[in-house]
């Protein structure tokens, strides 16, 4: 690996910024809808709505990223033989959980200890353990659901060192089937559990059997890995780094993104039915495939390469994971404050525009202390641990 592989490319901080935004968007509007009767109209736009309130698949595009940085950090461990190996492997698995455990613990713990007088101990203890060992994705919880995600990231931080080191050994052309076979593997599970789903509340099933479970979110994370080695194959990437297949590829993923949140109903409205077929199957596939077609056309140096490394999003980027993990514990709030504001609290769209500044107001600060006195030491002793090794 040379240097400047090993450099931090910076328009990922753009769509790690571009990432939570969206998720922040998509909650904001969720919680106001979720507190009224008639619908959120943004702008009178039912389109621009939907685009707003599909903004949960921000998640989505995390573990795009996810999947591309873990398997170039694992490239590297790979790269070298040996003791060294051994040591580079340790090195990765610390630098993952304490970039995830610390703060996750805290608020986890924190949240559950203050939720205790409304639960039985027994049911307190199950939900306690649940986190503890990031098993929420598949046994499912009612509080704290949000925290779904990191589960899944967890649990592929421990099955990608298999799969790079396998996918590695294989000559470039396998390499690609492989991942083209994977992908269909992984969409014929979507159909099969879609398909024989036993019926139950929309929203319910939707989000406990086919958003997040592992083996239901895996395509994001193996259109992350697909992405790194394509990336990171030398003929490739010269003809992704060219002008006209950069913006190609970029323009290709932003319309193919926008096309899929402003034109397809958001699961958050399927409360008392199923969702569409499409949308429990190959919309997630798809999906993957224009957050993966995005970055690398960013990679690449598409016109927008320079927005999306802009410094400001290298903040929002920065503190992303502790927004991530306090911005549902305060939406609330942020709705009350607005509509003491708002003089007419039916009016749900001017509800929303004055709430969602107080909300970002509110989330800010706390995420920006978590992260400077919580996330950011302890992924610097993991670091220091790991240059000293």
């Amino acid at each position: 690996m040379n240097n400047q592989h090993n450099q931090h490319i910076g328009v990922l901080d753009g769509l790690r910024a571009l990432a939570i935004l969206l998720v922040l968007l998509a909650h904001s509007i969720y919680f106001i809808q979720l507190y009224n009767v008639h619908r959120v109209i943004v702008f009178g736009s039912q389109h621009i709505t939907w685009f707003l309130m599909n903004g949960w698949t921000g998640v989505n595009l995390f573990f795009v990223l996810s999947g591309f940085l873990i398997t170039r950090q694992l490239l590297e461990v790979f790269a070298v033989t040996g003791r060294s190996r051994h040591i580079r492997l340790f090195g990765y698995a610390r630098k993952r959980l304490f970039r995830i455990i610390p703060a996750y613990y805290l608020i986890a713990t924190a949240s559950l200890i203050f939720m205790l007088p409304g639960m039985g101990f027994v049911e307190w203890l199950w939900r306690f353990v649940c986190y503890l060992l990031f098993l929420q994705d598949y046994f499912q919880q009612t509080v704290l659901p949000q925290f779904w995600s990191l589960a899944v990231e967890i649990q592929f931080y421990l099955l990608a060192p298999a799969m790079v080191y396998t996918l590695s050994r294989l000559r470039p052309g396998l390499r690609y089937l492989s991942f083209t076979l994977l992908m269909t593997v992984l969409l014929v599970v979507k159909v099969f559990v879609a398909w024989f789903s036993p019926p139950d509340d929309g929203q319910t099933m939707f989000f406990t059997t086919i958003l997040t479970p592992l083996h239901m979110s895996m395509d994001s994370l193996v259109a992350g890995m697909a992405a790194c080695y394509l990336w990171h194959d030398p003929r490739l990437r010269i003809v992704i780094t060219t002008p006209f297949w950069s913006n190609a590829l970029f323009g290709s993923g932003l319309c193919l993104f926008i096309a899929l949140t402003a034109f397809v109903t958001p699961h958050f409205l399927f409360y008392q039915r199923p969702p569409p077929f499409f949308d429990e199957t190959g919309y997630f596939s798809l999906i993957a495939l224009a957050f993966g077609s995005m970055m690398l056309g960013l990679l690449g140096g598409s016109v927008a390469s320079p927005l999306f490394a802009a410094r400001p999003l290298r903040f929002i980027a920065m503190i992303s994971y502790s927004l991530y993990l306090v911005h549902i514990l305060l939406v609330p709030y942020a709705i009350q404050l607005a509509q003491k504001v708002v003089p007419d609290p039916h009016d749900l769209t001017l509800l929303w525009l004055v709430e969602f500044p107080i909300f970002m107001a509110l989330i800010v600060s706390p995420a920006a202390v978590m992260y400077y006195f919580i996330e950011r030491p302890f992924n610097e002793w993991a670091r220091k641990v790991r240059a000293e090794s």
